[in-house]
Parts: C-alpha cells; sequence; structure tokens
C-alpha cells in the first residue's frame, strides 16, 4: 500500500526527485511509440484537459506537449492532426 502524504508533502518531494532525476540522467528523455499508442495518449490528455481543474502549469506543458506531436506528424499526414485537434471539443467525442 502506498503511503498517504499531504499535497504539498507531494509536491515537494516530487519537485525534488525531478530535480534530482535530471541533474543525474539530463533534461529530456526519448521515448519510442507508434503512431496507435501515440494518437491514444493525445487522445488521453485531451480528456484531461478538459477538466475544469485542470488548468495550471502541468496542463499548459501538456498542451505543448501535443502541439509538438502534431509537428512531428508529416505534412502529407495532415488530415490526422485535422481528425486529432476534434478531440479537444467535448462535441466530437465518439
Amino acid at each position: 500500500m502506498l503511503p498517504k502524504i499531504s499535497p504539498t508533502e507531494y509536491v515537494t518531494r516530487m519537485a525534488n526527485a525531478i530535480a534530482k532525476l535530471t541533474e543525474q540522467h539530463g533534461g529530456t528523455c526519448i521515448l519510442e511509440l507508434g503512431w496507435p499508442h501515440l494518437v491514444s495518449m493525445i487522445g488521453c490528455l485531451q480528456l484531461s484537459l478538459r477538466h475544469p481543474s485542470n488548468r495550471g502549469g502541468p496542463a499548459r506543458m501538456m498542451r505543448d506537449l501535443i502541439d509538438k506531436i502534431y509537428a512531428l506528424i508529416p505534412p502529407e499526414h495532415a488530415e490526422v492532426v485535422t481528425l486529432l485537434k476534434l478531440g479537444d471539443d467535448p462535441k466530437n467525442d465518439c
């Protein structure tokens, strides 16, 4: 069972852990995913970004990540980006 900690302690411990990780292993990581996994991940991020309480720094970082992923999709597959962007609006949920 995971220990229960306060939100303040969580934020402090996470910030320290990320700083140590960055110091020891650099500021970036390389992640290899198949396109279906990447599309699914974008969909999950879009859902989380729609939550009314999800408005802070992490939400902005996830929006930035989505935009960077869009930029990785080759121009000849622009329809993929167009379809993915539909996921930002709940009216388009299936």
